[in-house]
């Protein structure tokens, strides 16, 4: 974060969002990550303006704010892909596979663990747990859990995913199937209800 930053504009829409969260509790202080959480679905990522958008709006020192937005990983306070594909490498995930299925992406997309593709859309980062133990590998993408990967379903459910999309199914190419329960594949996801975001 530094010094003398430009401070980001927050829409009207997040700063009621942020009204809103910030109603429910008895300190403005406790709004901090929802509010991180909206703006960075705004922006993008955390950056030093946003932390300090954020820290006017719940009246906090940025340092306050910034504290939160480095301690949690699912803040991004660099610039990251409109796609984040965050795998778990947790202990549970990586007894199952999450080691090939990472060497798989990172072969797909032409980046290590951390990077971002040439064209700036899809970032791979390592997670730790994110609470699906029972159905290790996964990964995370946007507002979806992808459970019990293996390199074969990988590909073909990310597929079934973004085809009306086009993008990211070229990056995992393969020859055209209808669906992956065509080959006996079973892709299991499920979607969580927040700062949902499509592929493009």
């Amino acid at each position: 974060m530094g010094e003398g930053e430009v401070v980001v504009e927050l829409s009207p829409e997040v700063v009621a969002k942020v009204a809103v969260e910030v109603a429910k509790y008895p300190e403005r202080r406790a709004a901090v990550k929802s509010a991180l959480r909206y703006a960075q679905a705004e922006h993008g990522w955390v950056s030093g303006g946003v932390v300090q958008a954020v820290a006017q709006l719940l009246e906090l020192e940025p340092i306050e704010v910034y504290e939160v937005a480095t301690f949690y990983d699912m803040f991004y306070t660099e610039p990251v892909g409109r796609h984040q594909l965050r795998v778990c490498t947790n202990v549970s995930c990586m007894l199952r596979g999450a080691g090939s299925i990472v060497e798989l992406l990172e072969h797909k997309l032409g980046v290590k663990v951390g990077g971002t593709s040439e064209d700036g859309r899809v970032t791979l980062l390592a997670a730790e747990c994110l609470g699906a133990c029972g159905g290790a590998p996964m990964l995370v993408c946007g507002d979806r859990y992808f459970e019990d990967l293996t390199e074969e379903n990988w590909i073909t459910c990310w597929r079934n995913w973004t085809d009306q999309h086009g993008y990211l199914s070229r990056l995992f190419a393969r020859p055209q199937r209808r669906s992956a329960m065509d080959d006996g594949v079973l892709c299991s996801w499920r979607r969580i209800p927040c700062m949902a975001t499509e592929p493009d």
